[in-house]
């Protein structure tokens, strides 16, 4: 029971694996496309988070500056202060030390006042008995 194939046959047959095959290879090339393009999406994400992280270190380095930043602002308000409070008690200072030298030339003003006066009064008790003698 060998039977023969017409030449037909074995065309459609041909052609028929020929379907097959082709209907295989555009599978396999989504499968591949799909796979490929899963992969570059991986590829992506992976990227993505890497970027993320670095600003996210980025963000913790910002952070950390401005953490020092701050400090070294209340630093310097705090040395202000001290200089202000410092500047203050040495204003102070001069002006007690000032009103002293005032009350002091002033004593001395009204000593030299109460003696010119002194002197004017023996002045004019001299010249009236100069007056008188005349």
């Amino acid at each position: 029971p060998c039977q023969l194939i017409s030449i037909q046959q074995v065309i459609s047959l041909i052609k028929e694996l020929q379907s097959q095959l082709q209907t295989e290879k555009l599978r396999t090339s989504k499968d591949n496309a799909q796979t490929l393009k899963k992969e570059e999406l991986k590829e992506i994400n992976l990227e993505n988070k890497k970027e993320i992280e670095n600003l996210k270190e980025n963000d913790n380095e910002s952070k950390k500056e401005i953490e020092k930043l701050k400090e070294n602002d209340n630093e310097k308000k705090k040395q202000i202060q001290q200089l202000n409070i410092q500047l203050k008690s040495e204003i102070g200072q001069a002006i007690i030390k000032f009103e002293k030298q005032l009350e002091q030339r002033r004593s001395a003003c009204d000593a030299c006042t109460n003696k010119l006066e002194g002197l004017v009064k023996s002045n004019d008790a001299q010249c009236k008995q100069i007056g008188k003698l005349n």
